[in-house]
């Protein structure tokens, strides 16, 4: 055979490696070696058993309407200052005989010349003024707290006197007024609308009627 007949064969069977019917039958397999150590993902469904953590749900909030937040606040709020309050005015029968816990009740002062309270709003805001000045006065008679709390509402209820004199009446009457004790006191005194003091009255042309509270003087006898 001739060099360029050797050649020709050569040719050929080159070529018919490559031809449709000699590789159609042909099975490739994957290198298994080489897929072990691949970082990237073969596009083959994979199970999720066993990896999630996570439980669906475990991250849903229930929030509730901020009005419904703002009342449960006011509540607890108002809580805390009942509590307060109970702590430092003691209520009928737990206070010390004579103290100032001994019968003390907004509801109960029908002595004459005494504020009482008329609405529920009323009260609460007494209450609050009768806790700061037993916080003040410590363990003292009913008739010496009732007696301040009324002079602190007359001086707070006076048209006549700018804020800087009525804090200097009420330094004179507690013994100690700071600028925040001050706000308090007139914040309560704002509250306290059915306060009648006596120039009110003779405005409106007759005596005091039965029951209506008006300011009355009170010394610090006690000191």
């Amino acid at each position: 055979m001739s060099n360029k007949e050797k050649g020709g064969a050569e040719a050929y069977a080159r070529f018919k490696q490559f031809d449709y019917k000699a590789n159609s039958s042909l099975v490739l397999t994957s290198d298994t070696r080489t897929r072990e150590y691949a970082t990237e993902p073969s596009g083959e469904p994979e199970t999720l058993w066993g990896r999630m953590k996570a439980k669906m749900g475990d991250r849903a909030q229930t929030t509730r309407p901020d009005s419904d937040r703002k009342e449960r606040a006011a509540k607890k709020k108002r809580d805390a200052a009942a509590a307060e309050l109970e702590l430092a005015v003691p209520s009928r029968g737990k206070g010390r005989k004579g103290g100032a816990g001994a019968g003390l009740s907004v509801l109960d002062l029908e002595q004459g010349g005494m504020y009482r309270p008329r609405t529920k709003e009323t009260r609460e805001a007494y209450e609050a003024l009768l806790a700061i000045i037993h916080t003040l006065f410590g363990e003292q008679p009913q008739d010496v707290l009732r007696g301040a709390a009324d002079e602190v509402l007359a001086v707070l209820k006076n048209k006549d006197l700018r804020d800087p004199e009525r804090q200097k009446e009420c330094v004179g009457l507690l013994g100690s007024c700071d600028d925040d004790m001050f706000a308090r006191l007139v914040a309560l005194g704002k509250r306290i609308t059915d306060y009648v003091t006596e120039a009110e009255v003779g405005e409106g042309g007759g005596g005091l009627e039965e029951g209506l509270p008006r300011a009355t003087r009170w010394t610090r006898s006690w000191a």
